[in-house]
């Protein structure tokens, strides 16, 4: 995973992902009523069969409200409350945000706030589950019925662009037209936006990327869908993940190879080298119980573009719990590679998702113990860029190079795990965002001011002309 692709996070679904993330609509939200969410329901000509709602015309009409699902258990309430944190303060950074709870859906579309983007379906948002009956698909046993699809398993998700119900029905209230992240599993929305589409009115995607999209009909309510995206049969090696303390508590890394390609002499000590990979990031992250992740591998990075539509080396989707990397030679980087990629799956089914790109690639730089081939300390001794920790909490992380921001992340959490801990990461600065920094680092124990010093102080001294 890159966060560096959330930083187009409208993501791929306000303009499509181009280098740079857009400037939003920043100008200030109008009231619930007949300005907001009320008017919508009346102004938009096709609110009846959705033929032309996407994602995108909504967050066109301006700064969203973010509604967070409150009612799934720790871990869905914790992964919903970081994505909207993450996606409000990189782009939206005067949208509100309200709980679920706040949302009177009975009382009809003046009860809404204005430009509504619900995150959690009916089992992790109680507006969601008020509108069960207006969605175009269903929550049964674990799974998503869609159309004709039944999607067993955590890992898919759903976009969507509800229409607006002038009309109360005998099953649900009349409401505007709203944005919906919804899918499988308490992870279901973690980096969602950078997922799906924004183009179509209904996108589903799992561990490989765009699954399946299409239309809305009878009010939003029946989906038709294209056919799903071509997926490879693979064969499936397992090894086991033992926790911090060597104990085996469900933990295991099941390598997906592709079908057609028989095992080679080679590929027991890979496998086993890369599964070392996600032992460093649980020793690091002092995981007593990892998850089961799922590896996908790849011979070459044309082959990997082409099953899953993202290129480069390797990638994470922590929704899915699922890697996708390149099958290269140990001494070009697999371990460190597994390592990186691995701590973004780890900390996000442990941790939750982070509060700025800065701390979510910062860790995974943290743990691999380097950047691009080269280690940490070696990179603080030549990188000639040298901000403020706190300007790579913020649009500066975004601004630079990556192969100037990476390496400077990870040495902002090196300096953090020096200071106060891996406790004190995990609890109160890996979460934080640019505005509730200076309070996390007091919590943890130390000021932001003096782990700043902490973190210049990794540098190597700047040679004299």
């Amino acid at each position: 995973m890159s966060l560096r692709i959330a930083a187009c996070l409208v993501l791929s679904v306000l303009f499509g992902c181009r280098g740079e993330a857009p400037t939003p609509a920043d100008a200030p939200a109008p009231p619930p009523g007949e300005t907001g969410a009320a008017a919508d329901v009346a102004t938009l000509p096709d609110h009846e069969d959705g033929v032309a709602l996407t994602p995108n015309a909504l967050y066109a009409r301006g700064t969203p409200t973010f509604i967070v699902g409150t009612t799934g258990d720790e871990l869905a309430r914790r992964t919903i409350g970081g994505q909207v944190t993450l996606l409000r303060a990189m782009l939206f950074p005067t949208a509100a945000v309200v709980p679920d709870a706040s949302v009177d859906v009975a009382a009809g579309p003046a009860a809404w706030p204005p430009n509504p983007v619900v995150f959690g379906g009916p089992g992790q948002n109680s507006v969601a589950q008020r509108l069960a009956a207006d969605l175009p698909f269903a929550e049964a046993g674990g799974a998503l019925v869609i159309g004709d699809e039944r999607l067993v398993g955590d890992g898919y998700a759903v976009t969507a662009a509800i229409p607006g119900r002038r009309e109360a029905a005998s099953d649900a209230p009349a409401h505007p037209a709203f944005v919906l992240y919804a899918g499988t599993g308490p992870l279901a929305v973690a980096e969602i936006n950078a997922r799906a589409r924004g183009d179509e009115p209904l996108t589903v995607c799992d561990a490989f990327g765009r699954l399946t999209g299409g239309t809305l009909e009878d009010g939003g309510r029946r989906a038709v869908l294209a056919p799903r995206a071509e997926r490879p049969d693979f064969r499936a090696v397992t090894r086991p993940l033992p926790g911090v303390d060597g104990q085996l508590r469900g933990g295991a890394v099941t390598f997906h190879l592709l079908a057609g390609a028989p095992p080679d002499d080679d590929e027991a000590a890979w496998l086993d080298a890369v599964t070392n990979g996600f032992v460093r990031a649980v020793t690091a992250l002092d995981l007593f119980a990892p998850p089961a992740v799922d590896v996908y591998v790849y011979p070459d990075e044309a082959e990997k573009a082409r099953v899953t539509g993202r290129g480069g080396a390797g990638h994470a989707v922590p929704a899915a719990g699922a890697l996708h990397m390149v099958r290269y030679p140990l001494e070009r980087g697999a371990v460190a590679l597994a390592a990186h990629e691995g701590t973004h799956l780890l900390a996000a089914a442990a941790w939750g998702p982070p509060g700025t790109p800065a701390m979510g690639e910062g860790l995974a730089v943290w743990v691999s113990g380097g950047y691009g081939g080269e280690r940490l300390d070696d990179l603080a001794a030549r990188v000639e860029t040298r901000p403020p920790a706190e300007d790579l909490l913020g649009p500066g992380f975004r601004a630079l190079p990556e192969a100037e921001a990476y390496p400077l992340a990870g040495l902002l959490v090196a300096a953090a795990v020096v200071r106060v801990g891996v406790d004190g990461l995990r609890d109160e600065l890996y979460g934080a965002t640019a505005e509730t920094w200076g309070d996390a680092c007091r919590r943890a124990g130390i000021s932001d001011g003096a782990l700043d010093v902490a973190y210049r102080a990794l540098f190597a001294p700047t040679p004299r002309p």
